[in-house]
């Protein structure tokens, strides 16, 4: 079976965020992306991507309109909102950005 490479285009590069744990007193670091899938479709699917502590570097020296090769690891979050309604959601944490 052929391994289909997919492949990203930068579409957005958001300001880092940091700050100090109110729970651990530890520092935090993160930065988010927009990614979107370079495929021949009329609707390209677009990722949020999260970069946390050291990895927030790994978007220096990438721009807007770079094509990328991503590595990442997807997860849902489920949690309950104050009114007792149970909620999703998913957090696409990147490990890896290299350039094309």
């Amino acid at each position: 079976m052929d391994e289909k490479k997919i492949y990203y285009k930068v579409i957005e590069i958001m300001p880092l965020e940091s700050g100090t744990s109110q729970t651990t007193g530890k520092e935090w670091k993160s930065r988010e992306f927009v990614a979107e899938e370079i495929k021949d479709v009329r609707y390209p699917n677009q990722l949020l991507m999260r970069l946390s502590g050291d990895d927030v570097k790994l978007i220096d020296g990438v721009n807007i309109g770079d094509t990328v090769d991503l590595g990442f690891n997807s997860r849902v979050r489920s949690y309950q909102t104050r009114d007792g309604k149970n909620m999703h959601s998913q957090e696409n944490s990147c490990w890896k950005i290299t350039k094309k």
